[in-house]
């Protein structure tokens, strides 16, 4: 038997959403999540995998738990089987805070949702979030990496979730002038 595993990340930097129908502020609902959801529903995954990086630890309705607009969406079909939160101070949110002050801890997320009717047991669930290593890299670096480890009937499977340093410059020059 073989899985077919749908995952998906996006980097989410400073953008807010509302997630209410009192928008003083007046932020973009995240329609965009119904599509995705819609997408998703439209094949018969067995393991749906979403992450997002860069992600408002406090005030982010997208994928913090149970209750998530980005698992609300799949509940129908999919189980949350676990989710995992990173937060961090890369470097958005220092130069958030160094260049508006605007204190808006980001972080990494990372969430496994397994197909209700899917046929195989999950005999345990483990976690870890990976942080780099000192103050200098932890600005610098990005934010770490989130892992979920699952132990199933068909054998071990991990996913990680890592937000890696990157700039436009090295883009448009090419892949060769990746700096280790």
């Amino acid at each position: 038997m073989s899985l077919r595993i749908f995952a998906f990340t996006w980097n989410t930097q400073t953008v807010r959403y509302n997630n209410s129908k009192d928008n003083p502020e007046n932020l973009p609902e995240p329609d965009f999540v119904y599509t995705l959801g819609e997408k998703i529903l439209s094949v018969d995954y067995d393991i749906i995998v979403l992450g997002l990086q860069e992600d408002a630890i406090r005030d982010s309705p997208l994928l913090v738990d149970q209750n998530s607009l980005m698992v609300k969406v799949l509940e129908e079909k999919y189980m949350l089987v676990e989710h995992l939160t990173l937060s961090g101070w890369g470097s958005t949110t220092y130069k958030a805070l160094k260049n508006e002050w605007d204190y808006r801890p980001r972080g990494l997320r990372i969430a496994v949702l397994k197909r209700k009717s899917l046929n195989i047991d999950i005999l345990s669930v483990k976690s870890k979030t990976i942080v780099c290593p000192g103050i200098r890299n932890w600005v610098t670096c990005g934010k770490g990496g989130v892992v979920i480890n699952l132990d199933t009937t068909l054998g071990k499977i991990s996913f990680l979730n890592v937000h890696l340093p990157f700039n436009s410059r090295s883009i448009i020059q090419g892949p060769n002038n990746y700096r280790h």
